[in-house]
């Protein structure tokens, strides 16, 4: 038994034992690969954050519209690009240039530097990244620093990701010279030197200098004589007859093993033996231009090819960053602002090109560092986006760089027709914090605002498409082309709809009507211009345009003196009397469209008459009825009226039933009616009261009532809107006729002679 069971751990211990062995294997055979180890172990974080599920070297766009708050009809819309590194991104050796003359000793310079140049090395050197980086520090000498991988191993002067550290540590060693010149064009010598010897596509240098050059190689004839030099003013010295060391100065026509120069200025008196002065005159200045020679190395190293008889350059790309360049300070022989202009142009022309030279403070060296790092390890090198508006969208306020992460921005264009153009660049910010972050983005959010143009391309949900069609191109890291199209957002404007109806004084509609009406939004910056002019002619009038959410609007109705009209405003169903009635934008789940029906009915009067007998005399007949003319001023128009004729003329008596009623209505707004009692014979006017209202009828509508009664006869009913009837009560009396002798009789008497002299009523 016991002897089976130590088999059994023997067994046991073996397989273990060759357990261990395969994970070994396994993990070297890892190790000898270019896998991804460091991404497998954030794979679960990064797919956490990656919203487009980019796989490396993959590249994902989105458009998005969100309803601005407090607002209608306004979006904001959000362009988002995101692109994952491929990897390992394609490998780059890059040749670090730092100077460390005494100048680098002011303030934070140095200390920026550093961390900047680290956190440079730290993003190209990424665990099975294939970039190396050489790094190369200068003054008035050159160091080209090397590294031992292994103990006893060779030295190398290029570092790759797994000896990242030594690079670091090196960094953080380094310290400014006291003193020390600069030697710009020996540094740009060393680096050319170093990249002959690159075996990958892509072979770059970044130089990063505070000050101008001051050190440079002695020219060789003619270049270091008057006659191969150019004529220039000194800054200092204007009129001398001065001439300089030319940029131009070609491969082979360098003494590189002459330095020239003290350190203290880029500019400095040619003296022999390494310059020439045969035949120059007294008047005649000679300079060494350090700056100029510099510039002039830098082009012999960038026209260097790959190989002999290759079309490919040896250096892909030289990036400058000047360092506090504007910071500089005069010499006794030189202005600050001549040293300053100096410094930028040996920074801009030493570079492959103007957009490969930065200006730095020490605070934004690491920004510009992570810049350039960008286009060794990004996807995409070069992005631009061109995004037209829709129909009916117009950019909202100015859209600016500061409205993106990144690029910059332009709009062309008028409103109506306006493209916005971004170019992103390279893709620098990461989507965390992450250290080990691969995922990249550029956003740029800017706000449009809709326009009555959007109603002729809503859809059947009344959706419309806030932009054309928006493209992304983009150059990846293996210097391929791409075209991806966002997916353009649809919005749901809200449109708030007039209509103007009309009705008679029987309260039917009214169709065909040409008549116009002046209707009106409220005066804010968005409804100043809301005036119409409508119709009823059965046709909404749609608007499209901004509105503030939540605040009160008024429409307003304006009429004319000749629009009699009572008026009544319908919105979503609410029913407001008036010329004006207010609403409002409230959302709930989205702002709905408004519709608003402005109700004008013409207005009829009524009419309400009758007719007193005042001091009956007994033998005349009181009559039981009365007659009226109506006449309608400004026309030709009449009609005849009748109603009750009695004695009651006592607060006791009269009441609402001795009136006739009528309801009056005519087309013409303008005019009035004037209303005459047809006095019988034997009678004659009093006088009438007309009043607007029922109240107090008893006491008004009696002849006592002297302060409301009119003693001539028309009575004048006018149009006004805000009259709905009329009381008229006419006062009559008798008028006997008179005797041969003119005097008035007491008595009718049908058949005497004072009958035939009778005027009849007649005045």
């Amino acid at each position: 038994m016991n002897k089976i069971r130590n088999q059994k751990g023997v067994f046991k211990l073996a397989a273990l034992l060759l357990f261990f062995i395969s994970i070994i294997f396994f993990s070297q055979s890892l190790l000898s690969t270019n896998a991804p180890i460091k991404a497998n172990e954030s794979e679960k974080s990064a797919a956490a954050r990656n919203q487009f599920g980019l796989d490396y070297g993959e590249v994902g766009v989105s458009k998005t519209a969100e309803a601005v708050d407090g607002m209608v009809n306004q979006w904001d819309i959000t362009l988002r690009v995101e692109a994952r590194h491929s990897f390992p991104p394609p490998a780059a050796e890059v040749v670090l240039i730092v100077d460390t003359s005494g100048s680098m000793s002011v303030g934070d310079r140095m200390p920026k530097a550093k961390n900047a140049a680290k956190s440079f090395v730290e993003q190209l050197l990424q665990d099975n990244y294939l970039h190396k980086i050489a790094l190369i520090t200068y003054d008035s000498s050159v160091t080209t620093h090397t590294f031992q991988y292994t103990p006893g191993g060779t030295t190398e002067t290029f570092v790759n990701s797994e000896n990242r550290q030594l690079l670091l540590d090196k960094i953080d060693d380094l310290e400014p010279t006291i003193e020390g010149a600069t030697f710009t064009q020996a540094a740009l010598k060393e680096a050319t030197k170093l990249i002959q010897d690159c075996t990958t596509n892509s072979r770059n240098v970044v130089l990063i200098s505070d000050g101008v050059p001051t050190l440079s190689y002695s020219p060789l004839s003619p270049y270091n004589k008057l006659s191969g030099m150019e004529s220039f003013t000194h800054a200092f010295y204007p009129t001398r007859e001065a001439y300089q060391t030319v940029q131009t100065i070609p491969k082979g026509f360098f003494d590189y093993s002459s330095q020239y120069g003290t350190g203290d200025s880029h500019l400095r008196a040619a003296r022999e033996p390494e310059y020439d002065l045969t035949g120059k005159t007294d008047d005649q200045y000679m300079y060494a231009n350090h700056a100029n020679s510099t510039i002039a190395e830098a082009t012999i190293s960038k026209a260097e090819l790959l190989a002999a008889g290759s079309s490919e350059k040896l250096i892909t790309d030289i990036y400058t960053i000047g360092l506090d360049l504007d910071a500089q300070v005069a010499l006794p022989t030189m202005p600050a602002s001549e040293i300053i202009r100096t410094s930028k142009e040996v920074m801009e022309k030493v570079a492959s090109s103007p957009d490969k030279s930065y200006d730095a403070t020490p605070d934004d060296l690491e920004e510009i560092l992570m810049e350039i790092a960008g286009e060794f390890v990004g996807n995409v090198k070069i992005a631009n986006v061109t995004d037209p508006m829709g129909t009916g969208f117009v950019v909202n306020g100015t859209v600016t760089d500061t409205n993106a992460s990144q690029g910059t921005v332009t709009v062309s264009g008028t409103p109506g027709s306006q493209v916005i153009t971004w170019d992103i660049g390279e893709m620098l910010n990461p989507i965390s914090s992450d250290p080990d972050e691969d995922i990249m983005y550029a956003e740029l959010t800017y706000r449009v605002s809709g326009t009555n143009d959007v109603l002729a391309i809503l859809d059947g949900n009344g959706l419309a498409e806030t932009n054309g069609p928006t493209i992304l191109e983009y150059t990846d890291a293996f210097d391929d082309d791409h075209t991806l199209n966002f997916e353009v957002p649809k919005v749901k404007p809200t449109i708030v709809r007039l209509m103007k109806k009309l009705f008679d004084e029987d309260d039917q509609e009214i169709t065909g009507s040409t008549e116009e009406f002046d209707v009106s939004y409220g005066n804010d910056q968005y409804t100043v211009n809301d005036a119409f002019k409508i119709k009823a002619d059965g046709q909404f009038l749609e608007t499209v345009h901004p509105w503030k959410a939540d605040t009160q609007y008024d429409v307003t109705e304006l009429l004319t003196a000749s629009q009699k009209y009572s008026v009544d405003i319908d919105i979503n169903g609410n029913n407001t009397i008036g010329s004006t009635a207010a609403f409002e934008f409230v959302e709930s789940s989205g702002y709905d469209n408004l519709e608003i029906i402005v109700n004008n009915r013409r207005v009829s009067k009524a009419l309400n008459i009758r007719q007193v007998v005042l001091n009956a005399h007994d033998e005349l007949v009181i009559p039981s009825k009365a007659f009226y003319n109506a006449a309608i001023n400004s026309t030709t128009a009449a009609m005849n009226l009748t109603s009750g004729s009695t004695t009651k003329n006592t607060p006791a008596e009269v009441t609402e039933s001795l009136f006739t009623k009528y309801k009056l209505s005519i087309e013409n707004r303008e005019a009035s009616i004037t209303i005459d009692d047809l006095v019988p014979e034997y009678y004659e006017l009093h006088g009438y009261i007309l009043t607007t209202t029922n109240a107090d009828i008893s006491n008004k509508h009696i002849s006592s009532n002297t302060a409301d009664l009119v003693t001539t006869n028309g009575a004048v009913l006018t149009y006004d809107i805000d009259t709905v009837e009329y009381w008229l009560t006419m006062f009559i009396e008798p008028k006997l006729g008179k005797d041969s002798g003119g005097q008035e009789e007491d008595s009718p008497r049908p058949y005497s002679w004072g009958y035939e002299v009778n005027t009849f009523g007649t005045p």
